[in-house]
This record gives C-alpha cells, structure tokens and sequence, in this order.
C-alpha cells in the first residue's frame, strides 16, 4: 500500500496509508483505476497527478470526518486541534448538522416526551408524568398539546396531580402595553384596588399609567427626576423613589401628590451622601436602599410613616449582603446585591435572618415578587420561579416566550387580567411592558 503525505500546512495527521482500488484488466501489475489511467495518460510507473489530488481530497475528508465525529461527541479534540483550521467541507457539515438538530430535535424530543407523559399518565406514574411535563415545555412554550394529552386519559387518577404540576409551569405572554420612544420603564408597579398599573419613567421623568384593561391613561408629571423605583404599599399607596430629587413621593387614590418625604434633610444621611433608589413597604413602614455617594456603597434603612413626622433607622448589611435591591414577598424582605449573585432573606418584624434558598443566588436581580406559594424572581431576561424556601422549580427566557431576539427587562411587578395572576414586566429598549399569565 502506497502512503499519501499531506502537504497542508494546517493537518494535523500528517500520513493516512490508503489502499488502491484494484483495476480489473490491468495486465502491467499496477493498481491503478484504468479510467484515471486512460484520462491522464499517466506513464504506469507512476501516480498521475489526478490521481494524486483525487488521494488527497479522499484523505482529507477521513480526517474530517475524525474530527466531526469528536464534535458531535462533545469529546475534547486531539492536542493542538482547533476550530478555525477546520476544512470548509467540515465547516459546511457542522453548519448543516446543527440546523437540522434545531429543526428536527425539538420536534423529535417533544414527539417522545409527549408519548413519555402518556404512558406516564395511563400507568398512574407522577414522577415520570412531572418530567415529561417539565421537558415538554422547554422544548416549547405551553400551546395546549400538554392539557390536551391530560385529557385524552381522563379519569386516570394521576391526571389530577399532573394538571397541579402542569400549573406550576405556566408562564405565556399575553400582551404587550404600549412603547414610548426615549421612555426609560425602571420600574413598574400595580394598585390592588383598581388594577391600575404605574411606570416610573426615568427618560421622560413621568409616571405612565395604564388601567386593568390595558388601556393607557395620560402620564403623570408629578415634578419627579430621574425615578428609579415605584412599589405599592398593599395598603392602596404607591410611593415613588425621586432619585433626582431625593424624596419619597406618595400618590394618592387620585393619583395625585399626598405626601413627600424630603431625604436631604435628614443627618443620618448628609454624612454620607445618601440619595433614595430602591424600596418597599409593609403598611407604614418602608425598607429602602440608599446610594452611598461618599464611599459609593449602598445603605438600607427603616422609614417609619407618622401622622406628623417620619423616622428614619439605618441597618448594617444583612450579613455579607450589601444591599442593591430589596423586595417584598408576605412577612419576610429580600435583598439582593449587585453584580454578585448574594441574597439575603430577612423576617420583616423581628429582622431576623432566615435561611435564602439556593434559587435566590442570581446576579443582578431586578424583580421579585410573591403570588400565593411561588415567588419569581427577574434576574437578566430570564425569570425564575421559586418555591417558598427559595429553592428553583423553574426558569423562563423572556426572549423564548416573546419570540424576539434583544429584550432588557428592568422591573417586575404582579397584579391581576381578567381575573388571573399575571406578571408585568417592563422593557428598556422598546419602553413596553409585556403581561405574562402564570
């Protein structure tokens, strides 16, 4: 057997030893195809330079295919191996492969899972049902298929405790409120009483009103600047944090100024330069972060609201924990540092620090609500639900749910739409707010 040597800088097996195909009919002893033969009129002591080529393009591609079967194996390519010197035969094959997996996998993996949960469902298995359940629907937002298959075994005593399960995954994008060019939504918040839900607007410096319905009332220019948080007190306030101006303002049922609390005269405060971001509140108390300017840290405090006066207490970090965000979820506060993935768990009345669930350790987290059991939490575009300890059931790509490719959530904020639990969250780049049913 001859041996071919590769002549390309960038090969990585420098020989491949091919066998010659065996021509039929050669009477000179040579193994040489007799068309090559005839078309070169090669001398038959030699290799013609056709047949050469022809070699070179047969070893390559059985190096390529060496090196995709590695890829497609996941396995860690031979020393010195690297992707940009690959072929553009292999190039190609990779490209063609990967899309028809992002064809075809989705539908095949959903195929077989959908037959996994009704096997699941007839055998009375809840266990595989839930993982059936759960893969189904991230291969896929939730279209019916998964209820409709619930269905067709009804009566089965496990369809109930896979409806239960199938709730908890629930999360479909059901409108869209509004844009505004140059409107900056930082937060959002809604009125219990009446579903209106309240944008602040760090671009326009307004406050954006739509009602339960979606329709949009006339923005709010309530004298704020630069507002980087809006909350409801659950008591039917909602109190906006004035960075600009460093103030907690209150609107009323009226949607009109009822109360201003001015930070910049408060001493605990000048030392460090103190200006008001984020909040929330429990009835008359308000828990807020406030910007160190000084050091440019960050400090919380207690805000107590009084018939005549208000009170004000600074606190130490939560432990490890300096504070960028605090959120409200029933009894107990969560604060949230930035950019570290740290969070702290705090009981409201006694500040008393609880156990924080692993779910909670996300950077940058920008939402966190509590509805019925679950909390959800907005970290990045993505949005994870929790079970009350804390722990992760869930996770949702705001950008797989929407379709669309460039999303900056800001803010979550939950309320009600026709009756049901939804999530509101807003959007930095188009100004909008998208409503999520979960």
């Amino acid at each position: 057997m001859p041996e071919y040597v590769s002549e390309r800088a960038d090969d990585h097996v420098r020989s491949v030893t091919l066998p010659l195909p065996v021509c039929p009919g050669d009477g000179d002893g040579h193994f040489l195809p007799q068309a090559v033969k005839d078309a070169t009129g090669s001398h038959p002591d030699g290799l013609s330079q056709r047949y050469r080529n022809g070699l070179r393009q047969l070893a390559d591609r059985l190096e390529d295919d060496a090196e995709f079967l590695h890829v497609l194996a996941g396995s860690r390519l031979q020393a010195g191996m690297d992707l940009e010197v690959l072929s553009a035969g292999m190039k190609r094959r990779m490209a063609a492969v990967q899309s028809d997996m992002h064809v075809n996998m989705p539908r095949a993996m959903r195929t077989a899972h959908l037959a996994m949960l009704q096997d699941a469902l007839e055998s009375g298995d809840v266990r595989t049902a839930d993982y059936a359940v759960s893969e189904l629907l991230c291969h896929a937002p939730d279209d019916g298929t998964v209820e409709a298959a619930c269905v067709s075994v009804s009566g089965e005593p496990v369809l109930a405790a896979v409806r239960e399960r199938l709730s908890r995954y629930r999360f479909r994008h059901v409108a869209t409120l509004g844009s505004a060019v140059g409107g900056v939504p930082m937060s959002v918040a809604c009125r219990p009483s009446c579903g209106t839900l309240y944008l602040a607007d760090s671009g326009k410096n307004v406050v954006r009103r739509y009602t339960a319905t979606g329709a949009e009332l006339a923005p709010l220019d309530c004298g704020i600047n630069k507002p980087l948080c809006i909350y409801s007190d659950g008591q039917d306030g909602v109190w906006i944090c004035d960075y600009g101006n460093n103030r907690l303002v209150c609107l009323g049922k009226d949607d009109r100024i009822e109360r201003a609390v001015d930070f910049s005269s408060y001493d605990v405060l000048k030392e460090l330069q103190g200006r008001i971001r984020y909040g929330c509140a429990a009835g008359d108390r308000h828990y807020l972060v406030f910007a160190a300017e000084k050091t440019g840290g960050s400090v919380w405090a207690e805000l107590r609201i009084g018939q005549a006066a208000c009170t004000l207490r600074l606190h130490e970090p939560a432990g490890d924990v300096a504070p960028a965000r605090v959120f409200r979820a029933g009894g107990e506060l969560y604060f949230f540092a930035w950019p570290h993935a740290k969070a702290a768990r705090i009981e409201a009345a006694t500040r008393k620090r609880l156990p924080s669930g692993h779910g909670l350790s996300y950077p940058i987290v920008r939402g966190f609500v509590a509805v019925g059991t679950h909390r959800f939490l907005l970290s990045g575009n993505t949005v994870i639900k929790l079970d009350a300890e804390g722990e992760l059931l869930f996770s949702y790509s705001l950008e797989k749910e929407l379709g669309v490719l460039g999303v900056s959530a800001l803010s979550m904020a939950t309320g009600k739409r026709d009756g049901e639990d939804v999530l509101y969250i807003s959007d930095g780049i188009t100004g909008s707010v998208y409503v999520f049913a979960i």
